[in-house]
């Protein structure tokens, strides 16, 4: 719709001016159907720059607004940025806890509605995945980091969320490093190479050519080609224009 569109580019020019609390005030002027999304989004650029506690407070209103409008991809979405905001403030059983009631809600509620045929519920449970999947891998918990990514990865598919799905076989690729499984490891990372997704996302180009370069570092081998090869080296890559990139791509 042009409101839409008129809000997206608003919200570009807020980036590209390095001025976030510009998204607060067109939040504050959005019909209610919107305001979730962009409350996630001020959370998401809020995370990046460490600020953990007001990216979770975003989170949180979020929470409350998406729940009011029975929007379960944004609910999720925002309830798993404060899980991930919990862990970076060291309340990661507490993290682990929420995530994994969440995830018996979203089973229950599945259950009750025949099952996988809800998308919303798909994408929700999906995103939730994702979530419990890092935060297992980032406590040491590899094989249920694995278990619940994989399920995660084949909610994703189902549900056609392309940026979702990139970043979880990001985290399948780290879990393939950390278990030695090299060639597997770059045979994953190589075919993200080949997504559109990826070819049009500076911040998915970054977190690529940093796992490629964990990879060679594995392996005893250089890696500084790989910055001239994604062309990092000549941009300016900063939280801004990083999460343009993400908004463009999810729109």
């Amino acid at each position: 719709s042009q409101v839409t569109e008129e809000l997206r580019q608003q919200a570009s020019v807020a980036w590209l001016g390095q001025r976030s609390t510009a998204i607060l005030s067109i939040y504050q002027t959005q019909a209610k159907s919107l305001q979730p999304q962009l409350l996630n989004l001020y959370a998401n650029i809020q995370y990046s720059c460490g600020l953990f506690g007001v990216a979770r407070e975003a989170a949180q209103r979020a929470t409350l607004i998406s729940r009011q409008l029975d929007n379960e991809t944004q609910y999720q979405m925002a309830r798993s940025m404060m899980m991930v905001c919990d862990f970076m403030r060291g309340q990661l059983d507490a993290a682990i806890r929420q995530t994994e009631m969440d995830a018996a809600e979203l089973r229950q509620r599945m259950a009750q509605r025949s099952a996988g045929c809800d998308p919303a519920l798909v994408n929700a449970a999906a995103i939730n995945d994702c979530a419990r999947a890092y935060l297992h891998y980032e406590t040491g918990d590899i094989a249920d980091a694995d278990r619940v990514l994989t399920r995660a990865m084949s909610g994703l598919q189902m549900s056609g969320m392309a940026l979702p799905l990139v970043l979880a076989r990001i985290t399948r690729a780290k879990i393939m490093i950390s278990r030695d499984r090299l060639q597997d490891a770059e045979t994953m990372l190589a075919q993200l190479d080949e997504l559109v997704e990826l070819q049009r996302n500076t911040r998915l180009q970054a977190l690529v050519c940093y796992e490629k370069m964990r990879l060679r570092f594995y392996a005893g081998q250089r890696a500084d080609d790989l910055i001239a090869r994604y062309d990092l080296a000549s941009r300016c890559v900063q939280v801004e224009t990083l999460f343009l990139d993400e908004y463009q791509e999810e729109h």
